[in-house]
Parts: structure tokens; sequence; C-alpha cells
């Protein structure tokens, strides 16, 4: 978890922006369910058999550019905007 703080106005008054960055690592077998969901059989089966449990982001990322989906594919088929 990280803390990013920017902003100081001056003359005693301070004006702080902070974003919360969180990353977390989600069950191999969260993924898979996913994938699936989505339609994405093959891959989950491939995902079941290659990914370490838990996943953190960084490998969530490799895998899917190995198999050419993008988060923002996944979050569209979700129904979500990127």
């Amino acid at each position: 978890m990280a803390w990013l703080s920017r902003g100081h106005t001056g003359r005693g008054a301070t004006a702080r922006a902070c974003d919360l960055v969180v990353t977390m690592d989600v069950s191999r077998q969260s993924v898979v369910d996913t994938l699936r969901r989505l339609g994405y059989s093959r891959v989950a089966d491939e995902a079941l058999a290659v990914l370490p449990d838990p996943v953190d982001e960084q490998q969530l990322l490799r895998f899917g550019e190995q198999h050419g989906i993008s988060r923002d594919e996944l979050i569209d088929r979700m129904g979500g905007s990127p």
C-alpha cells in the first residue's frame, strides 16, 4: 500500500491530494474463473496449469500479454469502461 501526497499552498493553508495505491495478489482460481466466465476457456486452462497461486499484478499483465488479452479488453467484456 502506498500513499502519494502532493501539494502545499503556503501561508499556513495546506491542500493535500492523496492517492491510495493498493496492489493485491489474487488467487489463481479467481483468475481462472473470471477467464472462463468471459469466454476464454482455453486461456483459463493454461492459467490453471502455469500461474502461481497467488498471482500478483505483474504476473497477470505478462500472462495477458502472452495471450493477447489486455486489461482494458477484460474490463470491456465485464461491462465496464477502461
